[in-house]
């Protein structure tokens, strides 16, 4: 009202008096996000979950996320200046990671053929990356993480349903919504909310394993059916790096499990049981697509495979651009501006490449500097987590660190590092080590108390 009012009373065009409202809507919205933390975390969840959204803005391509990280940077100075209400602690992983984001800068800025773009791709990256810092501001105490842990599981099932539904919309009506079927040459494969299908997989992966973990500790229906949905979800995406760092993963996590004495027998029944009806479910729709899809892989020539052969040449490109500048960088997104698709003769597609590895990206982007810091940044998280599970075994510490691992292998195939559902994660898990002194974590029982009386 009060942006309406101001955009009558002065003598300024209808274009000022949008800009005035929104101004004033902007400053409402992250004054009232400042005041609630807990909402901050399910808008940032929600928002992180829907990259597949996008409009132009600026020329860019602008998310959800994008939006988020932009409403909750401003609440998040409010909530600084009150630091009473915080309990905000730095950890070595955070100034890696800043680290980082300066990396990225100067390369773009730099070391760049058109700094221009450069930077606003640097710029873009850098509203992806700073989720990992408002769940780091966002979170103070064990009961929150574990709290945030669950509200993440549970809207990455709500995602998951979403995905499942278009698929199953696809199967029986024809419909396209959520699926693609020109990229793995007519096989549907599942996207949902997610970028494209390999991310989703990916998502969908990680999700499945933190939430069999949480299941683990908690045996709880809901939390089960969570482990099979997104399960469901990652088996239709139809993405075979997903699928292969899900099953590594899995195995680790039932050897873990057992060990620890997380997993019992009558746990174990239930999830055969589970595993087994989703099994069944899918096989007749789900085989004959897996035949289809890895009947393109011959071991003697690994290049025959179209997806592989699109990496192989995507890897080209990128080493003609380590190769001149192996030190520092080309900026951020930089193969865009040297290659497209189009090159590599496929017609109509003339948009730019797209590393699909995290590692060779970091190094094409920001030089051995970058790639250095990064990977100190992931060795510094894991040996932390392995040493503190080696003394207490804490369920959501080990669930987002093995998660992690998901997204660890199933990105040497396709990047998510430029979304912010994977810095999500590493936020929490980033969180779970700096409140490793915190007495509710280290001390909170890892099992239920009477596992008997527990409704399964």
């Amino acid at each position: 009202m009060a942006g309406v009012l101001l955009a009558w009373l002065l003598p300024v065009t209808v274009g000022m008096g949008v800009l005035i409202c929104g101004i004033i809507v902007v400053i409402s919205v992250t004054y009232w996000l400042s005041k609630n933390p807990f909402i901050c975390l399910v808008v940032l969840f929600i928002a992180v979950d829907i990259p597949r959204i996008s409009f132009k803005l600026f020329g860019l391509r602008a998310e959800p996320e994008h939006i988020a990280s932009g409403l909750l940077l401003l609440a998040a100075i409010w909530m600084l200046r009150r630091q009473e209400t915080l309990n905000f602690r730095w950890i070595f992983p955070d100034a890696l990671l800043l680290g980082l984001i300066v990396m990225d800068y100067f390369s773009s800025i730099v070391m760049s053929v058109q700094p221009s773009q450069t930077l606003k791709w640097s710029t873009q990256q850098t509203l992806s990356i700073l989720p990992y810092f408002f769940i780091r501001i966002l979170i103070s105490d064990a009961e929150k993480l574990r709290r945030a842990v669950r509200i993440m599981i549970g809207i990455a099932a709500a995602a998951a349903t979403y995905a499942v539904f278009c698929y199953a919309s696809h199967i029986l009506l024809g419909t396209t919504l959520g699926v693609s079927l020109e990229l793995y040459e007519g096989i549907p494969a599942l996207h949902g909310t997610q970028y494209e299908p390999n991310l989703l997989g990916s998502f969908c992966g990680a999700s499945f394993i933190l939430s069999f973990i949480v299941y683990l500790k908690e045996r709880n229906k809901k939390m089960l059916f969570c482990a099979v949905i997104t399960a469901t979800a990652m088996a239709l995406s139809m993405s075979r790096a997903a699928l292969l760092a899900t099953f590594v993963v899995a195995g680790i996590a039932l050897v873990v499990s057992r060990r620890t004495g997380l997993l019992d027998r009558r746990a174990s029944r239930k999830m055969a049981a589970a595993v087994l009806g989703l099994t069944l479910t899918l096989g007749v729709v789900v085989v004959p697509s897996y035949i289809e899809r890895f009947s393109s892989v011959d071991l003697s020539d690994v290049a025959s495979d179209p997806d592989t052969q699109v990496r192989l040449l995507t890897w080209a490109a990128a080493l003609d651009g380590i190769a001149r500048h192996p030190i520092l960088g080309n900026g951020v997104g930089s193969i865009q501006l040297f290659f497209s698709y189009e090159e590599f003769g496929y017609e109509g597609l003339e948009i730019g490449v797209w590393i699909g590895n995290t590692e060779m990206r970091a190094l094409h982007d920001t030089g051995l500097v970058g790639l250095l810091i990064l990977l100190y940044f992931f060795l510094v998280l894991a040996r932390r987590s392995i040493r503190f599970l080696r003394g207490t075994l804490n369920a959501e510490l080990l669930g987002l660190l093995l998660s992690g691992v998901v997204y660890f292998i199933a990105f040497q195939a396709t990047d998510g590092s430029l979304l912010s559902f994977f810095w999500v994660h590493l936020g929490l898990l980033a969180t779970a080590l700096s409140l490793n002194g915190s007495r509710s974590l280290t001390n909170a029982p890892s099992l239920p108390p009477d596992v008997s009386n527990t409704q399964v």
